[in-house]
């Protein structure tokens, strides 16, 4: 075997190689973001608040009913699942992505030394595009004690 055709094989083997692992990532999106840590489950609120804040930490009805109070639910009937915040917080984060499909993966970590719970969002593009995909991310976690913060981290 020559040079040249060795030379060749290695470039038509390198172009196949590209071509696999160069994929979209479809896949990723075939099921719904994962729910990691101390997120009990994630609601979905068909109300948008304003975005301007981007991270939500809800505590009572009083504060549940003025954030959503002005909110912009572009024609559909604002539905607020009921939630016991003797025993549980909401927390949103509002992401906002280009892509024409992506999966939000979130994380809520309790750290007790720091006195917070972090909360991360990950997102997996799966369809890159100009368009954007934006996700306020609610999730119910047990009752933020006295004197934890919580901290919004997008990966």
């Amino acid at each position: 075997m020559t040079a040249v055709t060795l030379l060749k094989r290695c470039i038509a083997f390198a172009l196949v190689l590209a071509v696999i692992g160069c994929g979209d990532n479809r896949d990723n999106c075939s099921s719904p973001g994962a729910l990691l840590g101390i997120a009990e489950r994630s609601l979905s609120i068909t109300c948008f608040p304003d975005p301007s804040n981007g991270e939500y930490v809800v505590q009572s009805n009083a504060q549940l009913d003025a954030l959503f109070e002005k909110s912009n639910t572009a024609g559909i009937p604002c539905n607020l699942q009921e939630i016991d915040f003797e025993t549980h917080t909401l927390l949103g984060f509002y992401t906002v992505v280009k892509g024409c499909d992506a999966r939000f993966n979130r994380e809520v970590e309790k750290v007790e030394t720091l006195r917070r719970y972090i909360f991360r969002v990950t997102v997996d593009v799966c369809s890159p595009c100009e368009d954007a995909i934006f996700s306020y991310n609610w999730v119910l976690v047990p009752k933020l004690p006295p004197g934890y913060t919580v901290d919004f981290i997008r990966e």
